[in-house]
């Protein structure tokens, strides 16, 4: 099910959900690839300390968590204040813990990807070149990869502006019990699938137009690349290597479609010595 072919709503999700799957088996048959996934790690676990110590040292000193209760020997106004009391304070620490949840997830994924971006752009470069079999975009000059780094550093920051802008528009539906948080948990999961996505087409000088044209039937493997994505960041420690393994995928999923067919369907002109992958590998 590639190149054009029909797809259904359930096996897309599915397809992109287990794309992170399909990037460890290629690491594991690939060990040469680890090499290259090593500078994004180190850059992610700078980026995860330091977000860790901006929540711990400069949010939750600065919230107050001791209530106010005025001073009066009135029983039946500490009778209302006690549990008055219980409920600010439960407020401030949830408010805070929420603050810290929002701050390391947002800013571990968006921001990540955009301060890695060049070792991203690496990565992927490699993981392109061992599915196509060496092939794929023949060498490129310093200033040509200047220019494409500076692309994918604009793609990134574009795509965390647009996540953070909907991530807001969420955040009140956090007060509605039960499915408050699943307008959180789309955001997030859709604009972290796109941004894997990004870095494979920005290194191609793939703009708007292409994106359109190569995504069209395709957003939920998008879609289930992100969920998968959100799910591991879940986890403790894992989610230190959930960057590196969501590129690799992304470029597997980026390499799985028929760019050349699709822009041609629309009529759109590729970018200037473009080469459309040629995916020969089964992972």
């Amino acid at each position: 099910m590639r190149h054009g072919s029909v797809r259904y709503p359930v096996g897309s999700f599915l397809r992109g959900f287990f794309s992170p799957l399909r990037a460890l088996r290629l690491f594991l048959a690939h060990p040469g690839l680890k090499r290259y996934a090593l500078l994004p790690l180190l850059v992610n676990i700078v980026i995860f300390g330091l977000i860790l110590a901006i929540t711990i040292y400069w949010i939750l000193p600065g919230i107050d968590l001791s209530g106010y209760v005025p001073e009066s020997d009135a029983w039946y106004l500490s009778w209302f204040l006690t549990p008055l009391k219980w409920v600010v304070t439960t407020f401030k620490w949830l408010f805070g813990l929420a603050t810290i949840f929002f701050l390391f997830f947002y800013g571990f994924t968006a921001i990540g990807l955009v301060i890695a971006s060049p070792f991203n752009d690496l990565l992927s470069e490699k993981v392109e070149g061992v599915l196509q079999g060496g092939g794929g975009q023949a060498k490129i000059s310093l200033f040509v990869w200047g220019k494409a780094t500076l692309f994918s550093l604009w793609e990134s920051t574009k795509i965390a502006i647009w996540q953070l802008f909907f991530t807001l528009l969420t955040l009140p539906f956090l007060l509605l019990p039960i499915i408050g948080a699943a307008p959180l948990f789309v955001v997030n999961a859709y604009f972290g699938g796109l941004g894997f996505m990004d870095v494979a087409l920005a290194r191609h000088f793939l703009g708007s137009r292409h994106r359109q044209a190569g995504f069209a039937g395709r957003k939920m493997e998008i879609f289930g690349l992100g969920t998968a994505m959100v799910i591991l960041m879940a986890i403790p420690l894992v989610g230190l290597l959930t960057l590196p393994l969501g590129v690799v995928a992304a470029t597997i999923l980026y390499c799985e479609i028929d760019w050349a067919g699709r822009l041609n369907r629309y009529g759109i002109k590729p970018p200037p010595g473009f080469i459309p992958p040629k995916y020969n590998t089964i992972i």
